[in-house]
């Protein structure tokens, strides 16, 4: 009885060698769908700590690092660690490639080939690391999301299906401002009694809708001149006559009676900001204005004659006064 039940248990644990054995060297294809076994390559691709900082536009290519978990998942009936076993730790090469951009971005795998082993464990990832040069062009539309496309191949090993699909990771651009002002014209000259404007025009080359925010340098205004400006304008980006906005500066000069030679160089501070989020600006510049006022005021004549009037008036009194005492 015993050497019957030890030859059954023999002839057990060799039929399971038999049938593992016979599983591990059956054409895999089978295998793929499910009959005995079913094991897949499965890969995770995003950036180191998942970063969310955004990309500055204009900026030459800068590289970054990204993650790439990598596993086997395991499915079907029978054999499953056992025929695993024959193949963990077996090298493997990943594959990388860039397949899709947006039109402006200007993206480089510095890693095209990563040296891989299969999973020591079935379901456990283990990552590798890659590196991509990215480059933002100044159309990169400010914190709007960019995908990145790459595709991921790794060959089959034996019963191992291996993967080929296109991964995305997400970034996002930041806004980059960018303006350049120009006055229709930086001088004149003007009279005393007149009031002048000078056209000053904003174009926004930057990759947002851009809020600029005008300030009168009033230091640089000499005594007696006054000003004014627009406070703030908002200018669309991308193309067309939108991307360009005209404010005016009107400049009143001193206006007291008498020949006036004044000079007044004004300043203007012009600082442009994201316009949906104001805390986000660009550095600022400063375009100065020279004005010359020249000529003569007769603001305030009417003054200037009752004084001469009065004057008259004493010397006609004075005069009558005398002529009476004197008879």
């Amino acid at each position: 009885m015993k050497k019957n039940f030890r030859a059954i248990r023999a002839s057990i644990i060799i039929g399971i060698l038999l049938f593992s054995l016979f599983a591990a060297l059956v054409p895999f294809t089978s295998a793929r769908q499910g009959i005995f076994i079913n094991f897949s390559s499965v890969v995770i691709l995003e950036w180191e700590n998942k970063t969310e900082e955004p990309i500055i536009p204009l900026q030459d290519l800068i590289t970054y690092k990204l993650v790439l978990d990598y596993k086997v998942t395991i499915g079907g009936l029978f054999g499953a660690n056992l025929i695993y076993a024959l193949f963990q730790n077996r090298r493997v090469n990943i594959k990388l490639e860039v397949v899709d951009t947006p039109d402006w971005t200007t993206a480089q795998l510095e890693t095209t080939t990563i040296p891989a082993n299969i999973p020591r464990s079935v379901g456990t990832p283990e990552s590798y690391y890659a590196y991509i040069s990215l480059s933002l062009k100044e159309d990169a539309p400010a914190y709007e999301r960019g995908s990145i496309g790459i595709k991921v191949t790794i060959p089959d090993v034996g019963p191992i299906q291996g993967f080929d699909q296109t991964l995305y990771v997400n970034f996002k651009p930041a806004y980059r401002a960018i303006i350049d002002v120009n006055p229709q014209i930086n001088s004149k000259l003007i009279g005393p009694m007149d009031v002048t404007s000078f056209a000053i025009d904003i174009n926004n080359q930057g990759n947002g809708r851009t809020k600029v925010f005008l300030e009168i340098d009033y230091q640089s205004l000499p005594e007696g001149w006054s000003a004014v400006i627009d406070d703030n304008v908002i200018i669309e980006a991308g193309s067309g006559s939108e991307k360009t906005k005209t404010v005016y500066l009107t400049v009143y000069p001193p206006k007291g009676f008498g020949y006036h030679d004044d000079i007044a160089n004004i300043r203007v501070k012009v600082t442009p900001t994201w316009a949906e989020n104001t805390a986000i600006e660009g550095k600022y510049e400063y375009v100065t204005l020279n004005i010359q006022s020249r000529g003569i005021s007769v603001i305030g004549i009417e003054v200037v004659l009752s004084i001469i009037v009065l004057i008259i008036l004493i010397i006609v009194g004075i005069y009558l006064v005398y002529n009476r005492f004197k008879k």
